[in-house]
């Protein structure tokens, strides 16, 4: 068990109070401060020894020393400097190298480090200060890290575990889906993405994510994520166990990739799946239209083409957007894409 990091509210408040540090709600900052709960979020998540974990809000280390003991290599992102600051000296004995606010290690070295380190079946972490999202997609400098990870270890399992801040889950998620690295002309030419996450968000996010076709919740996150992953909620978790309090509920959640070593989901091509996207967008932007309605709103393609795609996806032109799955998206897309 890794002591040094704290594991209730009041351990929570003796390490801020001692850095002088006030925890602002701005950045999402809900610390997870029941430490039974963190075991079986660990234990939900099915973190495996020598896995390679993204975290995203690392905070003080509450979530890390639970991958570390289950055997895990972390590369925790943290936006706040002046936590990550405290954090570090928190997990002094599992990081890969030495860290300085004004030094930046090169990712291939400390990768290599980390990847030694899994092989020896030591658990270590790489603690990286940055902002994770610019414009709702991934950050560069943590794209560079990423494809580091996967040049050096293409077929590691790599999967995103956190308790996302709220305000960033929704686009995060997408993004993290989305990524492939980029080592080749083409997306996709430098191997697999994600191979799945599990992580504590908002509930009514949780809902969206799982949400079925025709449900109330069931919109654009859920036709984006549905796409790229298989879906589940282990849990439904009470404002009462983070420090500060939210004033909703979270719930954790599993996605397993489907096909994280293609390109693009659902064997969409490039041109493809940008079609989809602009597709999905335009029926929710539009839900309350009949969905050739909504898609005549938010695309620039033609009546005939749209009726002709949704009779080929079996879909009602007098149907909402609401009705029509990510596989039904799918072949509008394709049929829409190939059309003279």
């Amino acid at each position: 068990m890794i002591e040094s990091v704290p594991r209730t509210s009041q351990e929570v408040r003796t390490v801020l109070a001692r850095a002088g540090i006030s925890l602002r709600k701005s950045l999402g900052q809900h610390y997870l401060v029941d430490p039974n709960l963190r075991t079986a979020l660990v234990k939900d998540a099915e973190v495996q020894p020598g896995e390679i974990i993204l975290e995203v809000g690392v905070g003080l280390g509450i979530l890390t020393a639970g991958l570390l003991e289950r055997g895990a290599v972390v590369l925790g992102v943290e936006l706040d400097e002046t936590v990550l600051g405290v954090t570090r000296r928190l997990l002094a004995p599992y990081l890969a190298a030495e860290d300085t606010a004004s030094t930046e290690p090169e990712p291939e070295r400390v990768v290599a480090r980390l990847l030694e380190a899994r092989e020896a079946d030591e658990p270590r972490v790489h603690l990286m200060q940055a902002n994770v999202l610019r414009r709702k997609q991934l950050d560069t400098h943590v794209r560079t890290w990423l494809d580091a990870l996967r040049a050096a270890a293409p077929e590691a399992r790599l999967r995103l575990v956190a308790n996302l801040p709220f305000q960033i889950a929704s686009p995060l998620l997408v993004s993290i889906l989305e990524w492939r690295p980029a080592r080749g002309s083409a997306p996709g030419d430098g191997g697999a993405g994600f191979d799945g996450v599990a992580v504590m968000v908002q509930w009514e996010v949780a809902q969206s994510i799982t949400a079925e076709p025709g449900s109330e919740m069931y919109g654009t996150l859920s036709v984006l994520c549905q796409a790229h992953a298989t879906w589940d909620v282990t849990r439904r978790i009470r404002p009462t166990v983070f420090m500060p309090r939210p004033k909703v509920d979270s719930g954790f959640v599993r996605g397993t990739t489907r096909e994280a070593d293609s390109p693009f989901p659902l064997g969409l091509s490039a041109s493809e799946y940008a079609t989809f996207k602009q597709l999905v967008h335009a029926a929710f932007q539009y839900r309350r239209k009949h969905l050739r309605k909504a898609l005549a709103l938010g695309t620039t393609f033609p009546s005939d083409a749209v009726d002709a795609a949704l009779a080929v996806a079996g879909l009602d032109a007098t149907s909402r957007g609401e009705v029509a799955s990510a596989e039904s998206f799918a072949t509008l897309a394709r049929t829409l894409t190939a059309r003279p």
